[in-house]
């Protein structure tokens, strides 16, 4: 998926130190001081990741190889810790409102589909790049419409897939994974009642 995967080794580290953190206490009580500080950050850092270089990419301001060196080597690791902020009070009972948002069964249709999409969507791109012949016009405009349109074609070819390959297997995987747990179950019942037979012929022989 990626050419250079070691420059996410960031935002992974972020991702297992947080499911490390939440394996060991899935349940905290945070005191409202920290809840304030800990939102406060999360939005800043995703905020400074996503409007910090507003300017850089209007063309108003020169970008100095040292700024850029080190937005390039940070963003993606800030954008991890606030969006890790947010997985955590969430995940621990401390969300309020957005973990009631987010928990909204409306979502799970579509959050059944996106890790396909995210799968999917560099095909449905480098199909429109091979099949473009002219130059497109670097404006706003032009870029709002090109990603509506991939994102459509994206969650479209996504939603067929889920449907074709994802679902089914998931099926077969339920069915197995019952099945294993019986055949575990099943053994583990036989298991004890020799154990408990050992146990009784021992103390017949002792008496």
């Amino acid at each position: 998926m990626y050419h250079k995967p070691y420059i996410h080794l960031g935002a992974y580290c972020v991702g297992m130190y947080l499911g490390y953190a939440i394996a060991k206490r899935s349940y905290i009580i945070l005191k409202p001081y920290v809840l304030v500080l800990g939102w406060t950050a999360a939005v800043a850092c995703n905020l400074a990741v996503v409007f910090g270089v507003y300017y850089w990419n209007r063309g108003n301001e020169v970008i100095e190889a040292a700024d850029a060196v080190i937005y390039a080597a940070t963003h993606r690791t800030v954008w991890a810790l606030g969006i890790g902020w947010l997985t955590f009070v969430c995940v621990t009972g401390n969300g309020g409102i957005v973990s009631k948002i987010l928990s909204w069964r409306a979502w799970i249709p579509l959050g059944r589909i996106t890790f396909l999409t995210y799968l999917i969507h560099p095909l449905v791109q480098m199909t429109l790049v091979a099949h473009v012949k002219e130059r497109l016009q670097a404006d706003q405009y032009v870029a709002m419409y090109l990603f509506s349109g991939l994102l459509l074609a994206s969650v479209t070819t996504a939603s067929f897939l889920s449907v074709l390959v994802d679902m089914p297997f998931r099926e077969l995987e339920k069915g197995c994974c019952v099945r294993v747990k019986k055949t575990i179950k099943v053994r583990a019942a036989k298991g004890i009642c020799w154990i408990h037979e050992i146990r009784i012929q021992e103390s017949i022989h002792e008496r």
